[in-house]
């Protein structure tokens, strides 16, 4: 049996026939890259699985919790570019801060079509797509995540911080009255996974508002680096689907809070529901499943994915989405499919 370890950079000298994929193109960590593992043939590679097997399945499920983080980031933004609230008028950007001016809401105004015009770069987009959502990220993301990670994970928290240190970049709320609101005013939240391998990870859909774009970092290295190594900083660790069960309570609540609440929940259900469609319907396979595809074909299909969520919540600015909405009561979902129907 004769086995070739090397790492990402190396060729690979004589004839290795086979190679362990399953592992293949798997994150670099703290600078280092994981070997890459060669075979004379299937039957060498076979023969060695169970020295092998431990390293792979760890290598295997640091890809595909990092391929998971990246998937979702992207479907936040799908989602939040729908389910967009806030009134802006005018952006300014100085140096590493961007004040995003409000204008005036109307009465029973709760989603409003997203400001593209007023945005010339990508990250000054996604900041505002995460400005004060990090609650939104974990509530409505709860589901994708669980349902891309199936199989993997010993147990998911939900984990409440104080504010991020020394952050790239700032995001700021100018209101009609010229007071500024900043990202001091608000705590933190991001998923905590603990992996079967023992690994654990910090996955964060929301940092965009900080100028962090990298949605998954080892646990450790996220508190050292955005918490100054101070786990004093974390207030709370959540049972994971708290945040998804306490929006749930609040849009039994009267009046526009609980309106938006409820078209909130029923949006991202939709896109939950769009993300099962496209993997199954489609792709003939789970979400897991995508997560295990070769590099070339995950991010075909992770853009694929990311149109098709696009096109399935198109209606929910229509012109008269609102009216159906306001007539029919608390039935969003039955709305969403008439009018998904009529489009």
């Amino acid at each position: 049996m004769a086995t070739i370890q090397i790492d990402s950079d190396s060729q690979v000298i004589g004839a290795a026939e086979s190679a362990a994929i399953g592992c293949v193109e798997s994150p670099t960590l703290g600078g280092i890259s994981p070997p890459r593992t060669f075979y004379c043939s299937p039957k060498c590679q076979r023969a060695a699985w169970d020295i092998h097997k431990k390293i792979c399945s760890t290598l295997s499920a640091r890809k595909r919790v990092y391929r998971a983080g990246n998937m979702i980031q992207k479907i936040f933004y799908a989602y939040r570019e729908r389910a967009f609230e806030k009134m802006f008028t005018k952006i300014e950007v100085e140096g590493d801060t961007m004040y995003m001016y409000e204008g005036e809401y109307g009465e029973d105004q709760y989603l409003v079509p997203f400001p593209h015009d007023l945005f010339s770069r990508e990250e000054d987009k996604w900041a505002a797509f995460t400005f004060h959502a990090c609650s939104d990220a974990v509530a409505f993301m709860c589901h994708l995540l669980k349902m891309f990670l199936k199989g993997l994970y010993v147990v998911i928290d939900e984990v409440e911080m104080m504010k991020l240190l020394k952050t790239p970049r700032e995001t700021c709320v100018v209101d009609q009255n010229r007071i500024i609101h900043d990202r001091n005013e608000y705590r933190h939240e991001v998923f905590r996974v603990v992996l079967k391998t023992g690994e654990m990870y910090a996955l964060d859909f929301s940092g965009a508002q900080y100028g962090y774009h990298d949605p998954v970092l080892p646990w450790d290295t996220y508190v050292q680096s955005r918490l100054g190594g101070d786990p004093r900083r974390i207030k709370a660790f959540h049972s994971f689907g708290n945040m998804y069960a306490l929006n749930e309570k609040i849009a039994q609540t009267p009046g526009l809070f609980g309106t938006t609440m409820k078209v909130n929940l029923a949006l991202s259900k939709a896109t939950t529901s769009a993300c099962e469609h496209f993997a199954g319907a489609k792709k003939k396979r789970s979400l897991g499943d995508c997560l295990k595809l070769p590099q070339a074909t995950f991010l075909s299909e992770r853009d694929e994915l990311i149109d098709h969520i696009t096109k399935e919540l198109r209606t929910w600015h229509a012109p008269d989405y609102r009216k159906e909405v306001m007539s029919r009561g608390t039935d969003f979902q039955q709305v969403l499919l008439d009018m998904h129907l009529k489009g």
